[in-house]
């Protein structure tokens, strides 16, 4: 949909959407780590969705997964760590890390 987006201005809205959507969704996520008391006390709950919206990327996977060869278990666990040491308080203590291929 993306590529199509710059050549057909109704696939180019849909996009943006779909986008400002997925950025809604990252932000109540975050706010919802806010009230569970896992979310960074120096971070915003916006800054918070922006960073995970950036993470949950197409491009991101695009580049690691498609151009780079990253395994979906090498890109699901970089971004599980990432996203962790990214917005979560002492990520050590809240999401368990996993042995595997890195």
């Amino acid at each position: 949909m993306r590529q199509g987006a710059a050549a057909d201005e109704q696939l180019a809205e849909l996009w943006r959407d779909a986008e400002a959507e997925r950025l809604t969704r990252m932000t109540l996520n975050a706010q919802k780590l806010a009230e569970r008391g896992f979310l960074k006390v120096d971070l915003s709950i916006e800054r918070a969705g922006e960073i995970m919206w950036t993470y949950t990327s197409a491009e991101l996977y695009e580049l690691l997964v498609v151009r780079c060869e990253w395994s979906a278990q090498q890109f699901g666990d970089f971004i599980g760590e990432a996203l962790a040491a990214a917005v979560i308080d002492d990520p050590g203590r809240h999401v368990p890390r996993r042995d595997g291929d890195r």
